[in-house]
């Protein structure tokens, strides 16, 4: 489903007086307007995007997906956060009442004044232009406002139901130009890979009810999308992105209305299938964008993991049964 229209194309150039880095920012009516690399962009013209998935998505790819939107440029205008909402994030007393959405709202404008550690500052898909040494508030405002879009992803951890009615919708009616990414994975296939990678598989026991609850998380946002409420949320269905990641990724754009070029194809190539992948470290693995032909997910792999009794669970539950349908899984 098309998001709504980001209406900006932002083209970047080396300026000749005092060596200062400039771009030119094409707004709705095709204007130009001329800035620095530090200027505060107003927030009127800054789009937002909010990439949502239950953990072992690829919801960390997907938010990389979107930071490439900028990559063509030297001096990129995209400012990306990795998971804020994360148990190791420290915030006052105050925002911590208002909970998860209180804390994206005030990521969505610019105000980390409240926010005093982000778990994810240093993490490899958080892009932040000019981040030198530790997180401070007063940096990561000042480097978000001279940002024409600002990116971050969240996840819905074992156990966790995502009502998209109560957590979604609001924050999305609050701020009209944030849009919602949606990734969509069989939730067998969801399961299956907390239990089979490390750390996940020594984190979370093993439990139907937890399986069934992926269900019902997904097919609430299914619902509320099928119903047309909210056309800011676009849905990436994970089995076909790693099929055909291009066409994944020119759909996405095509809803955020960015150009896509040489630059997200490159991307690709080197995230897809790629020849060779550099080495991480065991703890990031489960973070890691690239893929060998080799370390593609196989799409049924769930059939060898789960145990008969959650198979049987999984195709009784009603909720499992409609995304089954609705997504075009096998039921059994």
């Amino acid at each position: 489903m098309p998001g709504v229209g980001l209406g900006a194309v932002l083209i970047s150039f080396v300026g000749f007086q005092a060596g200062a880095s400039r771009s030119i920012l094409l707004n709705r009516a095709g204007q130009k307007r001329q800035f620095r690399a530090n200027d505060e962009i107003d927030e009127s013209a800054r789009d937002v995007v909010w990439v949502h998935a239950y953990a072992r998505s690829s919801s960390s790819t997907v938010l990389s997906m979107v930071s490439k939107a900028d990559s063509a440029h030297e001096r990129s205008r995209v400012f990306s956060l990795f998971e804020p909402c994360h148990s190791g994030d420290i915030v006052t007393p105050e925002l911590k009442q208002k909970g998860c959405q209180g804390m994206l709202d005030t990521v969505a404008h610019c105000d980390f004044s409240g926010i005093q550690k982000l778990h994810g500052w240093f993490d490899v898909h958080s892009i932040v232009r000019g981040k030198k040494g530790k997180y401070s508030p007063e940096q990561a405002s000042k480097f978000c406002k001279s940002s024409e879009l600002v990116a971050f992803k969240t996840v819905s951890l074992p156990g966790e139901v995502f009502n998209f009615s109560e957590q979604a919708f609001p924050l999305l009616s609050r701020n009209p130009r944030m849009n919602m990414v949606k990734v969509i994975r069989d939730p067998r296939s969801i399961y299956a890979s907390w239990h089979s990678t490390w750390p996940f598989r020594d984190t979370y026991p093993r439990n139907t009810a937890t399986l069934t609850a992926i269900c019902d998380s997904l097919q609430d946002t299914l619902s509320i999308m099928k119903e047309g409420k909210h056309p800011q949320v676009h849905a990436i269905k994970f089995e076909e992105m790693i099929k055909e990641p291009e066409q994944a990724m020119r759909g996405l754009y095509e809803s955020l209305k960015r150009p896509f070029g040489q630059e997200q194809q490159e991307w690709l190539r080197k995230t897809f299938r790629a020849e060779d992948c550099p080495e991480v470290q065991e703890w990031n693995e489960a973070y890691s964008d690239c893929h060998t032909s080799t370390r593609i997910p196989e799409p049924d792999k769930w059939r060898k993991v789960l145990t008969q009794e959650e198979k049987d669970a999984f195709a009784k539950h009603k909720q499992c049964q409609e995304i089954s349908e609705s997504m075009g899984y096998p039921l059994i």
